[in-house]
């Protein structure tokens, strides 16, 4: 199924940026003001159907995410002082209802509200400046686009992140071209005469933030230190991990436009673009034999016809992982191959991972599109005479005392010290660490779906 957003961005929404109502203070900030204009220039060329707006503004719920069901969308910024400065968007209520639709079919909760539905509820129907200023800067260089208006809820960064995978499923069954706008400050607590206070967290959590989107960690924006952001004083955390849900699975790449904060509040502009997914045929073959084997509850026989050679002329050990949501869900594996062809080995670990590992039930049917994959392929193990022959990042290891064996794969995320390395080896094998142990050093080649 072809994905249908095509680019992300993170794009601050004070209103003193525009001129109308910076009125001379907006020139303070001018590297964000090139920026959002850079953006809007872009977002020009790229002509999108749909424009997605993710902003904390709006009609907020903690326990449930709003979305604009009205079908014209339209705000002004008379609240600041320009009441001359108006925008209105056609909604695109087909993809709007859709997301509503999925949501709750995907028990997360959503509240969609419009002028004709009744509520009890004292909405507010128009845009709110979280999306106005964003659309603002958008719309003078193209506004050929409908909208989608969301706020986000306080629900925890992984149900968010699902939720915004919920945002790509619509977008893919309805076709439509879409760019994804996460609209949110950061810390606003930068200096000491900001109006909520100055707390030395706050460009902590700034360049923390920045530094993660801009190396692509996902997991780590997801699972982000809830008591920094909310030292920080930040609106901006919560529409970038919803927004980073509607990239899952996908091939990115990240650009971090500017950042600087002359009102005490932090502005960072940044983008999320989508390169075109090379297929991993390793990969590839752990999902299939996985899909297949739900499907007709028994393996997938190797295909004749697959590009890697080495599927039929190789034997090696293999691991196959799966996470959902970035946590583990299955990983099972063969230090030393027990099949006569590398595919094989692959397809025998990826159904023993998915419905053999003890720690998990067996996959289901409905999983499969929120699963992640890897699949390593170990190079023979090999003795480490002494601790300094370790590498987490390098070396995966295999501990062994008589019958008990530990083995670790490597590079895996929070691993990252030959101390801890050997610690949860030993503590898996049920080896005592002061006891005299064989430690066994590989090396992998990783395949994972991006």
């Amino acid at each position: 199924m072809m994905n249908n957003i095509i680019r992300g961005y993170l794009m601050p929404h004070a209103p003193i940026l525009i001129k109308e109502i910076g009125k001379g203070e907006e020139e303070k900030a001018q590297k964000t003001i090139d920026s959002m204009e850079e953006i809007s220039q872009e977002i020009k060329e790229l002509k999108p159907d749909t424009v997605v707006v993710i902003t904390p503004h709006g009609n907020f719920f903690k326990d449930s995410i709003s979305i604009n069901l009205n079908k014209n969308l339209e705000g002004d910024f008379e609240q600041f002082g320009s009441k001359d400065i108006k925008l209105k968007f056609d909604n695109d209520l087909e993809v709007a209802e859709k997301i509503v639709n999925l949501a709750k079919k995907d028990s997360i909760e959503i509240y969609g509200f419009s002028k004709e539905k009744e509520s009890s509820y004292r909405l507010n129907h128009k845009l709110d400046h979280g999306a106005l200023v964003p659309l603002h800067f958008i719309a003078k260089e193209y506004n050929e686009f409908d909208v989608v208006h969301i706020n986000y809820a306080l629900f925890s960064g992984e149900k968010l992140y699902k939720f915004g995978k919920l945002i790509k499923s619509a977008f893919e069954k309805l076709n439509r071209k879409s760019i994804i706008i996460a609209s949110g400050d950061l810390s606003h607590r930068l200096s000491k005469d900001s109006y909520n206070g100055y707390t030395s967290k706050g460009e902590i959590f700034d360049k923390k933030l920045l530094k993660q989107l801009e190396n692509k960690e996902v997991n780590e924006i997801i699972n982000f230190d809830k008591k920094l952001s909310e030292e920080a004083g930040e609106c901006g955390l919560r529409s970038l991990q919803l927004a980073l849900g509607a990239f899952s699975d996908l091939n990115i790449e990240t650009k971090i436009y500017s950042y600087e904060g002359p009102f005490g509040v932090g502005y960072g502009c940044a983008k999320i673009n989508v390169l075109e997914k090379n297929k991993d045929e390793y990969v590839e073959l752990a999902k299939k034999t996985i899909e297949h084997y739900l499907k007709n509850n028994e393996k997938l026989k190797l295909p004749i016809n697959l590009n890697t050679k080495e599927f039929y002329n190789k034997k090696a050990g293999t691991f196959v992982s799966l996470k959902k949501e970035g946590k583990l869900r299955g990983c099972i594996g063969t230090i030393f191959p027990v099949k006569e062809r590398l595919g094989e080995e692959i397809i025998e670990n990826a159904v023993s991972s998915a419905f053999r590992d003890p720690r998990f039930y067996p996959i289901k049917e409905e999983e499969l599109d929120d699963l992640e994959y890897s699949v390593d392929v170990l190079e023979e193990p090999k003795e480490a005479k002494s601790k300094d022959e370790l590498d987490p990042n390098k070396y995966g290891i295999i501990v062994t005392k008589g019958s008990k064996k530990g083995v670790l794969l490597p590079n895996l995320e929070g691993v990252d010290t030959v101390e801890k390395q050997l610690d949860i080896a030993l503590r898996k094998a049920g080896i005592n660490p002061d006891k005299n142990y064989k430690i066994e050093k590989f090396k992998v080649i990783r395949h994972k779906c991006n």
